[in-house]
């Protein structure tokens, strides 16, 4: 039995290989043997994902978008990507500050998304994390500062 090592194959990848016997001579050259189907495995993210921005600041949203994704980066076809946020509120009356955290997970190949529902007048810090079966891939953290909300201020000013 000889083994031969194929190299340099891609990720996620389905090769259908076959024997070919050959020997000097006319005719020497038989037909190919029944092809044996096999998928390499996925290789783990190749970085995380970059370029995150923002499209949209307002009181209580923040439209965000990044790169757009490709195989050669998620080198999987089986693959997510979650975008989780932080922000702190202060406690009222002299209590503790509550930190809110929270993952969301991304729509397959989107590359933008709106968190919705936040405070106003806030920082609120965010990173992407790019997984697949053979690992994960967490971006810096981006923060951004949501709009002061004028009916807020109309309320606290009364």
């Amino acid at each position: 039995m000889v083994t031969y090592k194929l190299w340099h194959l891609d990720p996620d990848t389905e090769y259908h290989i076959s024997v070919l016997l050959t020997r000097p001579g006319e005719g020497g050259t038989g037909p190919p043997g029944p092809p044996l189907v096999s998928r390499t495995k996925c290789a783990e993210p190749m970085r995380p994902l970059r370029g995150l921005i923002s499209t949209d600041i307002q009181s209580r949203q923040l439209s965000l978008q990044w790169e757009n994704l490709a195989f050669n980066l998620t080198r999987c076809h089986t693959y997510s990507v979650s975008l989780c946020y932080r922000y702190t509120m202060a406690g009222g009356g002299g209590g503790h500050n509550t930190t809110v955290r929270e993952c969301l997970a991304v729509e397959h190949n989107a590359s933008r998304f709106t968190l919705r529902d936040l405070p106003p007048y806030h920082s609120v810090h965010v990173r992407l994390s790019l997984a697949n079966p053979e690992g994960k891939k967490e971006s810096r953290e981006v923060t951004f500062q949501t709009e002061e909300d004028s009916k807020y201020l109309m309320e606290s000013k009364l």
